[in-house]
């Protein structure tokens, strides 16, 4: 008799007979007890917190702003402490269109 000893779960143990469900993303298996899933859950889809994680970790880069060089945001903010607005409106003015030029490239 052979006895399998596949790992799988958060505690790195064997299936044990015990309820799994797995990860549609990455197709591990997970004994329900050790991530607190429920009979109620069983016919949903299930993603595990690491590929949860990477989602989320991927759509926020996807999100983030294109933040400006040092020297510009140096500028802009000596520009801000001077009090000097109508400079700082023409500075971001034109870093927008530079932005906007550099796209279309």
């Amino acid at each position: 008799m052979s006895v399998s000893k596949e790992l799988y779960c958060i505690c790195r143990g064997p299936h044990g007979d015990r309820d799994m469900v797995q990860c549609e993303k990455c197709e591990e298996w997970y004994h329900w007890d050790c991530i607190g899933f429920t009979q109620e859950q069983a016919d949903d889809d299930f993603c595990c917190a690491k590929c949860l994680s990477a989602e989320k970790i991927t759509e926020a880069k996807a999100e983030e702003k294109p933040k400006p060089e040092a020297g510009e945001d140096l500028v802009i903010r000596l520009l801000e402490n001077l009090g000097d607005t109508e400079m700082v409106n023409c500075v971001r003015q034109v870093l927008a269109e530079e932005q906007k030029q550099s796209k279309n490239k």
